[in-house]
C-alpha cells in the first residue's frame, strides 16, 4: 500500500512538471509563429505596431518612477546612468568631477572601475530627481530650482547595438567565464530564446507592474523607461554614444564640449579624454569575435530584429533612431509553407495577407 502511495505521488509530482512546462513553453510559443506585420517607411520595410493582435504587440512606454543618478554639484551637474550606454565611464567620470582626488594615483583608471566597488559608491549619488535636489542641491532644496536650474545629462544608444553589447557581455561572455545562466532566462547563448523570454517579461511586467531583476531592467529594458523621461525629457541634454569607431569619435567630441559648455575646466576634460581613451572597460564588446558573429546572426534574422523592435518600439520613436530594415521575411515564410505576412491596406486599420 505505502508502495502504492509513493508510486502516485512520483507520478503527480512528473505531471505537474510536465503541465507547468507545457504552461511556460505555450507562453513562449505565441511568439514564435513567424508572423510578419510590416509597413514602409522611406522606401524600406519595417515593423508595423499599429492594429496588430494583442499577442504581437509593440511594448508600450513605461515609466519608470527612478533612475541610477550621478551628480557633481560643483558644476551643478546630474547624470543619468543607463546599462551598456557608457555606463561605466560616465560614472567615472562623475565621480572624478564630484572628487578628483579619487584618481589621483596615475594607475586608477576610469576602465577599473566596478559596478559593486565603485569609487564614489552611495557618495554622489540617487535614485529619483526630488532626492538629488534633497540631498545635492545645497543652496535650494526646492525640486522645481534643481529642475530648471542644474545641467542635466543622458547618454542614450541605438537600441539593436544596446542589445547586442549587453546579449555578448551577459550571455555570451559571462556564462563562461562564472558558469551561471542566470542572467539570461537559462537561454544561454541562444539569441532567439533570449529575445523571446525577454519579450514576455516586458510585457508581464506592463500587465502586472511586477518588475524584473534591477540586472535585467538595467541592461535590457527600454531606455525610454528609464530616468524619469516621462517627466524631464526635455530637461535633458541628451548625448548619442555608438560604438562604432565614427560614431565614438562623435560622441568624445560632444562630450568633451558639453563639458566645456557648463564650465568644467580645461584640465579636467584633458584628464577626461585620456582616461576615455587609455583603455576600454574589460567587458566591452567592442571589436570582438563574438560581437561580430551574433551581429552577423541578428541581421540575418528578421524574426530576431522584428521582435526587438517590438521590444524597444518607444526607443527607437523617443530617440528618432531608424527601425531595422527586414530583408528576408519572405524567405522565412516561404520555407514555414504559411501565409504569415500582414501590411496595411492603403494606410486604413484593414489588413491584406500575402
Amino acid at each position: 500500500m505505502i508502495k502504492f502511495y509513493i508510486k502516485s505521488i512520483i507520478i503527480l509530482l512528473t505531471l505537474y512538471k510536465y503541465i507547468k512546462s507545457q504552461t511556460q513553453n505555450n507562453t513562449i510559443i505565441r511568439h514564435h509563429q513567424y508572423q510578419f506585420f510590416i509597413t514602409s517607411i522611406n522606401n524600406k520595410t519595417v515593423t508595423n505596431c499599429d492594429h496588430v493582435p494583442r499577442e504581437h504587440t509593440c511594448v508600450p512606454l513605461k515609466p519608470r518612477n527612478w533612475g541610477t543618478y550621478v551628480v557633481a554639484p560643483a558644476y551643478k551637474l546630474n547624470s543619468c546612468a543607463i546599462g551598456k550606454n557608457f555606463s561605466t565611464m560616465l560614472i567615472a567620470m562623475m565621480c572624478y568631477l564630484f572628487n578628483s582626488k579619487k584618481f589621483k594615483n596615475h594607475r586608477h583608471l576610469f576602465a577599473h572601475e566596478r559596478w559593486k566597488k565603485r569609487s564614489c559608491i552611495r557618495k554622489n549619488e540617487e535614485n529619483t530627481f526630488e532626492r538629488v535636489s534633497k540631498k545635492f542641491n545645497y543652496k535650494n532644496e526646492n525640486v522645481t530650482d534643481f529642475i530648471d536650474n542644474w545641467n542635466h545629462l543622458v547618454i542614450i544608444r541605438n537600441p539593436i547595438e544596446r542589445f547586442i553589447s549587453g546579449f555578448v557581455h551577459f550571455c555570451v561572455r559571462q556564462p563562461k567565464e562564472n558558469k551561471d545562466d542566470g542572467n539570461c532566462y537559462g537561454c544561454k547563448d541562444d539569441m532567439v530564446c533570449f529575445v523571446e523570454k525577454l519579450y514576455d517579461d516586458i510585457h508581464t511586467t506592463v500587465a502586472t507592474n511586477v518588475w524584473a531583476s534591477l540586472h535585467l531592467m538595467n541592461h535590457f529594458y527600454p531606455q525610454s523607461w528609464m530616468c524619469e523621461f516621462s517627466n524631464y525629457y526635455d530637461k535633458y541634454k541628451i548625448l548619442k554614444y555608438s560604438s562604432e569607431k565614427e560614431g565614438t569619435k562623435k560622441f568624445y567630441k560632444e562630450i568633451t564640449n558639453y563639458l566645456k559648455d557648463i564650465n568644467v575646466p580645461e584640465h579636467k576634460i584633458e584628464f577626461i579624454k585620456k582616461q576615455f581613451l587609455i583603455k576600454k572597460v574589460p567587458h566591452s564588446t567592442v571589436d570582438s569575435n563574438e560581437r561580430k558573429f551574433y551581429m552577423k546572426q541578428l541581421e540575418k534574422s528578421d524574426y530576431i530584429k522584428d521582435m526587438l523592435s517590438r521590444i524597444y518600439y518607444s526607443d527607437f520613436q523617443m530617440f528618432n533612431y531608424s527601425l531595422p530594415e527586414l530583408k528576408h521575411y519572405e524567405d522565412i515564410i516561404t520555407n514555414m509553407g504559411s501565409e504569415n505576412i500582414t501590411i496595411p491596406n492603403d494606410n486604413i486599420n484593414t489588413t491584406k495577407v500575402l
